[in-house]
C-alpha cells in the first residue's frame, strides 16, 4: 500500500493548482510590469488548442465514469483503460491541461500565462504522473508495465 511519504506530492489535485496558477497569472497579467512582457499571441491559434483540449480530457473522463472508476489522481483506480485516447497516451487528462493551458497562453500572449503553462507541465510530469504510476503498477501490475512500454507517458 502507499504510505503518507509517496503520497505528499499530490496534496494538491491538478485542478487545484491550476485554478491558483490561472488566478496568479491574472494578477500578475492585469497588475503588474510582467504582465507586459509578451511573447506570443494568436487568439484563433490560441482557441483550437483550447478546444482540442477540451474535446479530449471530455472524452477522458467519459470512458472512466463508463467504466466506472476514479478519476481523482490520488484514488485507486479500479479498472485500467487502454481504449481512446490512452490508446495514444498515458495521460490524455494532463495533455488535456497543457493543451488548455497552452491555448490560454497563445491567446493572451503575456509570459505569466506562459509562465502557468510551463508550471503545470513540470508539475505533472515530476510530481503527478510519477505518483499515479507506481500506483497503478501496483494496482494492475505487468498489464500497466506492458502497456507503460508500449504507449508513451505524453504523446
Amino acid at each position: 500500500m502507499l504510505n503518507e511519504i509517496q503520497h505528499r506530492g499530490v496534496k494538491l489535485k491538478p485542478p487545484v493548482i491550476l485554478f491558483l496558477l490561472m488566478f496568479l497569472a491574472f494578477v500578475l497579467h492585469q497588475w503588474t510590469w510582467v504582465g507586459g512582457i509578451l511573447i506570443f499571441s494568436n487568439r484563433p491559434l490560441g482557441m483550437f488548442f483550447l478546444i482540442s483540449g477540451i474535446i479530449l480530457i471530455i472524452s477522458a473522463v467519459r470512458l472512466f465514469r463508463r467504466a466506472g472508476t476514479t478519476i481523482i489522481p490520488a484514488n485507486l483506480p479500479s479498472v485500467f483503460i487502454e481504449k481512446g485516447p490512452y490508446q495514444f497516451t498515458r495521460n490524455p487528462m494532463y495533455v488535456s491541461i497543457g493543451l488548455i493551458t497552452f491555448g490560454i497562453a497563445v491567446m493572451v500572449g503575456s509570459f505569466p500565462f506562459y509562465g502557468v503553462w510551463m508550471t503545470m507541465l513540470w508539475v505533472l510530469n515530476f510530481i503527478h504522473i510519477p505518483f499515479e504510476e507506481m500506483m497503478l503498477e501496483q494496482q494492475f501490475g505487468e498489464a500497466y508495465r506492458v502497456y507503460k512500454k508500449r504507449v508513451r507517458r505524453w504523446l
